[in-house]
């Protein structure tokens, strides 16, 4: 398989992600309880993908959601699909924003589509900011 195919770009993908996200939606609703999604005042979400986690964050909470992926045509869907988030594409392993910027950061699809997980996982705990 090409290292440059990404089955995430056809719309059966995304139907078959949709329906595969309801079936554990009651699982991330205690996750999000758990660490305060409601009372964050700013999210960021590492490898969005096509923004299907952003807009249920979106939908969760009134915080400021920012998220990001390497990858163009996710980021050009994800911004179409989704309002009052903001979207950029940078690179994991290079995230621009200061240390401690978000109350919680998500990386929930991020290992599956990375090989340099460990790696890029410094830069994420750089960018939150601890409630203790």
């Amino acid at each position: 398989m090409s290292e440059d195919f990404f089955p995430d770009h056809s719309p059966e993908y995304y139907e078959h992600f949709l329906r595969e996200m309801e079936s554990t939606r009651s699982f991330r609703k205690k996750i999000y309880n758990k660490i305060g999604l409601k009372s964050a005042r700013r999210i960021l979400e590492v490898g969005c993908r096509q923004g299907i986690l952003s807009q249920e964050f979106r939908n969760e909470t009134e915080a400021q959601i920012t998220a990001s992926d390497s990858d163009h045509i996710n980021i050009a869907d994800a911004s179409e699909r989704v309002k009052c988030v903001e979207f950029f594409r940078e690179s994991a392993d290079k995230l621009s924003m200061r240390d401690e910027s978000y109350d919680i950061v998500f990386c929930h699809y991020f290992f599956i589509w990375n090989s340099n997980g460990i790696e890029e996982s410094v830069q994420k705990w750089r960018l939150y900011r601890s409630p203790y």
